[in-house]
């Protein structure tokens, strides 16, 4: 399997979910339909970051998923990475946590307190009601 086998396939996947041939989806990008379809069977490199930004808003679809698929770390991450250090001891820190322990840090740091079925703001004590599953 190359670097680029999930990203084609991915690719390929969600071109189809939405619909579009491979002519109009190269429209869209301003790629060509050849280089569309070489990658789409990961035949060849893949483009540049901006590239694959164009071709998720495309899809409509969250750029960073698809940056993610072609296995890149989007520049903007990368630019907060650099700033907050920090955030790289966090990453390692979380990876052995599972999706309720993941969501609860995530509330936490949006300032929501879980109470049972709700959560509560800090900053305003106001209830909210929020999906949170606990094991």
């Amino acid at each position: 399997m190359t670097g680029n086998e999930l990203f084609g396939s991915f690719l390929r996947k969600k071109r189809l979910e939405k619909g579009y041939t491979l002519r109009k989806f190269a429209e869209k990008v301003d790629i060509s339909p050849v280089l569309i379809s070489y990658m789409e069977r990961d035949e060849i490199k893949l483009p540049t970051e901006e590239k694959i930004v164009a071709m998720a808003e495309a899809l409509s679809m969250d750029s960073e998923e698809l940056v993610f698929t072609a296995k890149r770390m989007p520049y903007q991450m990368y630019q907060m990475l650099m700033k907050k250090p920090l955030f790289v001891q966090l990453l390692k820190a979380v990876l052995l946590k599972s999706d309720a322990e993941l969501n609860e840090l995530i509330l936490a740091a949006e300032g929501i307190r879980i109470e049972g079925n709700f959560g509560v703001d800090i900053a305003t004590g106001q209830i909210k009601r929020i999906y949170c599953k606990r094991n």
